[in-house]
């Protein structure tokens, strides 16, 4: 059995951190890669955008009225005069990937400055593990569902979004298919937050957690840059939990597949049985029982993510070697 403290200790030599570039520990080059990072991220978010309002405004017939069509076609997705299938789906395609293009753009950059191949922000693992996703997309929906049901038992037990958002069950069904592109969108979303961001305040912060300290707080802060006003300290906290436990998964399990998996069902679940994706509503909700929810959901993501290190079934469904799990001596505790 794995003490506390050597569990925790181990996770600061997790083999996800291994071998930083010295140019990771230069201030200058930092500046530089923050800085021209965001510019590559603005850009690419851009051009992203047109190439997918563009053929949006040539089929509903705004192109005619030139660049103020275009902007005509962006209001009716964001802000439709009726939230039917059509709006729905609209909105959630373009968020998540006008979402996601920036934060795979800034990657790449930092990846260039720093000589390193964009998968070492992924994984230490010889090449991306698909499968250890998927893994982590099933074990934190278990994990989730009954946070869901719980929520939407306390909310009134409104009908759920995907029952909701057409009469057809075809429409049902291609909603849910839509709604799949939040897998990769939360991909991007954790290889900016655990990926490239783990690994860079390693180079200047040894104590573990102060790593996945700037990294939730980062992340709670990054959903609501936009919209500061909106802050809510029940909702940044659940968001910084969140991202606390995603930063734990992507340590232990050296990458941040497990992560990215988890990310998605939470993202999935709120979106199919919470509530959609409008840009009036917010990102999180907060209650007279978020904090206990909060750690349950935390608690849950240490459970799950310590199946799969002692589990060997778990390890060989994600693809995991006992090389990438941190510490060392967990790994080899699971087996027997």
């Amino acid at each position: 059995m794995i003490k506390a403290r050597s569990l925790w200790e181990g996770l600061g030599d997790s083999a996800f951190l291994a071998g930083g570039a010295e140019r990771e520990r230069a201030p200058l080059d930092l500046v530089v890669t923050v800085f021209g990072g965001l510019a590559v991220a603005v850009v690419a978010a851009v051009c992203v955008w047109c190439l997918t309002m563009i053929p949006y405004t040539l089929a509903t017939g705004h192109a005619d009225a030139g660049l103020s069509g275009l902007i005509d076609a962006a209001s009716e997705i964001v802000r439709p005069a009726r939230w039917d299938l059509g709006a729905s789906i609209a909105f959630l395609l373009l968020t998540t990937i006008t979402d996601a293009a920036p934060f795979v753009a800034f990657v790449a950059f930092a990846a260039r400055r720093a000589h390193r191949p964009l998968e070492a922000y992924a994984t230490a693992a010889a090449r991306f593990r698909w499968r250890l996703l998927l893994l982590g997309l099933v074990l934190a929906g278990v994990v989730l569902a009954p946070l869901v049901a719980a929520e939407r038992t306390l909310g009134g037990d409104l009908p759920a979004p995907v029952l909701t958002v057409s009469a057809s069950p075809w429409g049902r069904l291609l909603y849910g298919a839509a709604s799949l592109m939040l897998i990769p969108a939360a991909a991007a979303e954790e290889l900016m937050f655990r990926g490239w961001l783990l690994r860079q305040t390693s180079a200047f912060v040894g104590r573990t957690g102060a790593l996945l300290a700037v990294s939730s707080v980062l992340f709670a802060g990054a959903h609501f840059a936009f919209n500061p006003a909106a802050v809510d300290p029940d909702a940044f906290l659940q968001l910084a939990l969140m991202g606390a436990g995603f930063g734990y998964m992507t340590l232990r399990l050296g990458g941040i597949e497990f992560a990215a998996g988890a990310h998605a069902a939470n993202n999935l679940l709120i979106v199919l049985f919470i509530h959609p994706l409008r840009p009036e509503i917010p990102e999180a909700s907060g209650g007279p029982l978020s904090l206990i929810t909060d750690l349950a959901l935390l608690t849950g993501y240490f459970i799950v993510t310590e199946a799969v290190v002692r589990w060997p079934l778990l390890r060989r469904l994600g693809g995991v070697t006992s090389a990438e799990i941190s510490p060392a001596d967990g790994a080899e505790a699971g087996r027997g």
